[in-house]
This record gives structure tokens, C-alpha cells and sequence, in this order.
């Protein structure tokens, strides 16, 4: 159990929250049964872009709110259990239930948004058979679910242009429930081709259906039927179902090297079936969301090492992804898009004396718009420049001083520059950050953690872009001290 209370750092910035985590296990029948009960509450006071080129470097700019008023209220439940008998067989099964309502401060008029969904789901995993000469393992999945999401405004919109307004009318602007079937079925096989080679290979098969029903007047009239000056910004499509099937495969080629070292090879095909937003929250004229399924091709190639001192994994990659759903200029929900990733990951930890350790993992990489269009607010992309707010490099290292007492940590914490704006006019100029955590166990059951945040008190950004012709940024957290007490029976 875990709960916080935090004023804000920023005017009316402050949240309580609390968590539950409990795990109960114990042995049935030829194997084991493992129940798992999660849940969340947040009740939340939201803090807004602030506005104007490198604002977060002014402390009286970075700690105030335009949006005083803005909050966040959400929850979740979840309930899991799981049977693995010694055979190998796995089987699961879970209830999910979450709730969220918000205003939605970054928009004129700024609407309400009340959304949830509830699911459950069966996954079943079988042990390992022999097949063409290695091992087959297959599995299924399904998952039922039925959500809605709710917005209105309560009163007219005012704040910008006359036009802009006039299409924004009070009242409900969405009103819909969503059913949703997704069924699965995947294989994985391995064989070894000798001491030191192996073969791998992989297939998921996946359908997933949509049963919309919109509670509203279809298309974009306010909720009563009447028409706004051009037509009002939001638009609601008829009843409609949707499928998407997709198939993923992978395939791997295994190198131990030797006892220490192993290298490996994988191709692999992803994707991600549409939202129900990007279907049916639509907007201006556009009646139907002709979408497909977003798709990724995948290369990696990486080497891992493994001692009685170290870790240490790092791999070459590079995605294609297709049909990357985007809002173009007119406002549609269109597939279309598409991106390319490519550089290095790395991860690993080294113990090098009694008690002291240090840890990095990082990544150094491009990633590039793929195609050429004008989007929403006449934004223009153009194929090769980089995705805004997607910097070069991310770096994390960290030393540890390790003792059944007491335990130290120093983190530094590097994020590069990047553009803040897909056109590659507008830059922020990355930042790095020191944190540091000492944590006393003056008994087995009992911890004291001193943290100190951001102890140099460098002025950065959360995020950083440039809309509607200027620079916002959510700004980063000034130096901050936390000492926590924890009690854990184990």
C-alpha cells in the first residue's frame, strides 16, 4: 500500500494518490496459483504549458499555472489470477476497471472529458512440444471490453478568434460506447542448429472488432441539431462496426560466442490496430475514419555479455513504420504517415569493489518524419527532418554504494537537445540533471530514505514545443528534498 500527498511545486499543481499492490500464492492441485489485486486513485490539480522562448529558465514563470482550475481525477482496479501447473501450462485471467474525468484546459472552450472501460480477458500459454526438429510453444488470448467516453462544455466558448469560438458550441460534443473482441492466437519455435547456434522463429495472428454506438445526433451539429457558422468543429459518425486482423512475424538467429558473450539477430513485423478515439472522435466534415492498422518492420542486431561482475547489452536497430494514423490539415483522422528509427541501445552494470557498483543505459539515435505533408494547424512536415521533441540522445548513469545498512545512489541524467516543432525551426537545447537517494535500514522491516532532486537547481524543461507561433514548456521540477519511512513485512 502506498500513499502520496504533494503540494505542487508549481500554483495549484498538487495531487494525493494512493495505491494498492497484494499477491497471494499458493500451491493446487500439480502446480501453483498466484492472485494478484491492484488499485489506483488520483485526485490531481494540473498544471498548464507556460508560454514565451526559454519561460522556464524565469522561476516566477516556471512555478505559476495559467490554468488554475485544471484537475485530473482517475482510478483503476485490477484483479489477476494465474495457474502453472508443472507441465508448464500457463493460464490467466483478469477484470480491469478505470475511470478519468478532466478539463481539458489546452482547448478553447476547454470541455470536460469523462471517460472508462471495463474488460476481462483469458490467456492460455502451453508448455513446450517437440516440432521440426526444436521446440513449438503456442498460445491464445481474448479480451472483451465495453467503454464510452462522455465530452461536453458548459458554457458558450470564449478566449479566441470570433470564427474559432462560433464552432465550438456548449453542451455534449461526444456521447459514444464502444464493444470491443480481441482474439489472438501466436507460436513460438526454437531449435538449436548446434553448440552454438540456435534458430528462432514467431507468429502472432490478430483480430480485434469495434461495436460503436454514438448516444448523440450523428455529424457536426451542436448536441440539439443546430449548425454552426461552417460547420462545428467536432463530428460524430454513425453506428458502425470495424475489424482489423493483423499478422506479426519474427524470426532470430542465436550466437553464443561463448560462456561470457552471446550475439543475436532478430527481423521482426509489429502493429497496432486504431484507437477508438482515432475512429470516432472525429472532427469538421470527415463522417468515417478510414484507418488501418499501424505497422512496423524491425532489424536489431546486439551482443549481450554476462560475468560474475557485469552486464552489459547492446544493439543496432532500425524500424520502418507504415500507415502512421496523423490529423492532417483539414482536420481528418487519416492513415497515411509514416517514420524511421535507427541508432544504438545500451544497458549495463558493473561491480567493481565490495559494495560499489555503477549502472549507464542510453540510447543514440534519429528518428525522421517519412513522408511530406501539411498537418493540423498548417504544420509542415517534410521526409528526413527529425521528429519534433525526439532528441539524438538519452543517457542515464549511476553509482551505487551498496550495504545491508545503508544504501546511497548518484544519478546523472541526460536528455539532448531536440526540435520542438515538426518543421525543425524552433529548438530546445537539452538538458542534465543530478539526483541523489541515501536510504538507512536501521531495522529488517524498516527503511529511511533522504532524496534530494535536482540538488544543483538547474533550470530545463519536462517538455518542450513550439504551436500557435511561440514556444511552451512544461517545466521541470527545482531542487526538491523528500525523506519517506517504509515499512515492508515480507
Amino acid at each position: 500500500m502506498h500513499a502520496t500527498h504533494d503540494g505542487g511545486w508549481r500554483d495549484s499543481s498538487g495531487f494525493d494518490e494512493q495505491k494498492l499492490n497484494a499477491v497471494w500464492t499458493r500451491p493446487l492441485g500439480d502446480g501453483g496459483l498466484t492472485l494478484r489485486l491492484a488499485g489506483s486513485n488520483l485526485d490531481q490539480q494540473t498544471a498548464g504549458f507556460i508560454i514565451g522562448e526559454d519561460a522556464y529558465r524565469d522561476p516566477a514563470i516556471a512555478r505559476s499555472n495559467p490554468d488554475p482550475d485544471a484537475y485530473r481525477d482517475a482510478r483503476s482496479f485490477r484483479f489477476a489470477a494465474q495457474y502453472l501447473d508443472e507441465a508448464g501450462h500457463d493460464y490467466r485471467a483478469y477484470l480491469r476497471s478505470s475511470r478519468m474525468d478532466f478539463l481539458q484546459h489546452f482547448l478553447l472552450g476547454q470541455p470536460f472529458e469523462e471517460n472508462g472501460q471495463d474488460s476481462g480477458g483469458l490467456m492460455y500459454k502451453a508448455a513446450a512440444v517437440p516440432f521440426a526438429g526444436g521446440e513449438m510453444m503456442l498460445g491464445f488470448d481474448a479480451e472483451i471490453a465495453q467503454s464510452f467516453l462522455l465530452q461536453f462544455q458548459n458554457e458558450p466558448t470564449t478566449g479566441g478568434p470570433p470564427a474559432a469560438n462560433a464552432i465550438r458550441p456548449a453542451g455534449r460534443h461526444y456521447d459514444y460506447d464502444v464493444h470491443s473482441l480481441v482474439l489472438a492466437g501466436y507460436a513460438q519455435w526454437r531449435r538449436e542448429l548446434s553448440s552454438q547456434w540456435a534458430l528462432e522463429a514467431g507468429l502472432r495472428l490478430e483480430n480485434a472488432r469495434y461495436d460503436y454506438d454514438n448516444g448523440m445526433i450523428d455529424g457536426n451539429t451542436d448536441e440539439n441539431g443546430a449548425a454552426c457558422p461552417g460547420g462545428c468543429l467536432y463530428s460524430r459518425p454513425s453506428d458502425r462496426s470495424d475489424d482489423f486482423t493483423n499478422l506479426a512475424p519474427r524470426i532470430g538467429l542465436v550466437w553464443r560466442i561463448d560462456d561470457a558473450v552471446t550475439g543475436y539477430l532478430s527481423l521482426a513485423r509489429g502493429f497496432r490496430a486504431p484507437e477508438a478515439t482515432e475512429l470516432y472522435r472525429l472532427q469538421r466534415q470527415q463522417a468515417i475514419a478510414d484507418l488501418d492498422s499501424e505497422r512496423v518492420d524491425a532489424a536489431e542486431l546486439g551482443l549481450r555479455w554476462r560475468t560474475a561482475t557485469g552486464a552489459l547489452d547492446i544493439a543496432l536497430f532500425h524500424m520502418d513504420k507504415q500507415d502512421v494514423i496523423l490529423r492532417d490539415s483539414a482536420g481528418f483522422n487519416v492513415s497515411g504517415g509514416g517514420t524511421r528509427h535507427y541508432g544504438l541501445e545500451y544497458q549495463g552494470d558493473w561491480s567493481f569493489a565490495e559494495s560499489w557498483s555503477v549502472s549507464a543505459n542510453g540510447t543514440f539515435a534519429r528518428h525522421e518524419y517519412d513522408f511530406t505533408a501539411a498537418v493540423e494547424q498548417g504544420e509542415q512536415i517534410t521526409s528526413g527532418n527529425d521528429i519534433d521533441t525526439a532528441p539524438h540522445g538519452i543517457h542515464a548513469f549511476r553509482l551505487l554504494r551498496e550495504s545491508s545498512r545503508l544504501e546511497a545512489e548518484l544519478e546523472w541524467l541526460y536528455v539532448g537537445s531536440y526540435w520542438a516543432n515538426a518543421a525543425n525551426t524552433a529548438r530546445y537545447d537539452g538538458h542534465d540533471l543530478t539526483n541523489l537517494r541515501v536510504t538507512a535500514r536501521p531495522r529488517e522491516a524498516w527503511s529511511l530514505t533522504f532524496r534530494v532532486i535536482n540538488p544543483f537547481d538547474a533550470a530545463y524543461a519536462d517538455r518542450a514545443d513550439f504551436a500557435f507561433g511561440d514556444f511552451r514548456y512544461f517545466p521541470g521540477r527545482g531542487r526538491a528534498y523528500f525523506l519517506e519511512l517504509g515499512w515492508r513485512k515480507d
